[in-house]
């Protein structure tokens, strides 16, 4: 079923990040970032896009002139975040690669995945496993992508 394919290497960010928030996405180094709008998960988002966005950020204010003082008191990672905590990076608006989500049952098939996914239009689901019996929580991530790849090399 969905379980044995989906990739639980993903992190679960509202579209609005400071940048505290977005050291702690790569502490974490996720394949994925699921970007929930109002409190649902909505958007699938390569970490990989988010990094290359950030770096492109790097180059352009060093390009520009714009220079931290070193101390050698504080390393400047540290000296980064706190003069960038103000700075809020909005996870729609960047240049990066946006899969539309919809959710799925832990128990379903991979059949019933590709049928979800047909069916939508959309390109990744969101894997759901039953906390309690009125709480939810996202176990995993699964895109067509992985799927056909499945079916494609499967012997």
């Amino acid at each position: 079923g969905v379980s044995s394919l989906m990739n639980e290497n993903f992190v679960l960010y509202p579209h609005s990040l400071s940048s505290e928030d977005l050291k702690t996405i790569f502490d974490k180094k996720p394949d994925w970032i699921v970007i929930s709008v109002e409190s649902s998960p909505t958007f699938l988002m390569p970490a990989a896009d988010l990094a290359r966005h950030l770096e492109e950020l790097d180059v352009s204010e060093s390009k520009a002139g714009v220079k931290k003082p070193s101390e050698e008191v504080t390393p400047p990672s540290q000296e980064t975040l706190s003069e960038a905590q103000k700075c809020v990076v909005d996870l729609l608006s960047i240049p990066a690669k946006r899969l539309d989500l919809i959710s799925i049952s832990h128990q379903a098939t991979l059949q019933e995945a590709l049928e979800t996914l047909h069916n939508s239009g959309f390109e990744a689901l969101y894997v759901e496993r039953r906390v309690t019996s009125t709480m939810k929580s996202i176990a995993g991530i699964l895109t067509r992508k992985d799927i056909e790849h499945f079916y494609l090399h499967k012997q």
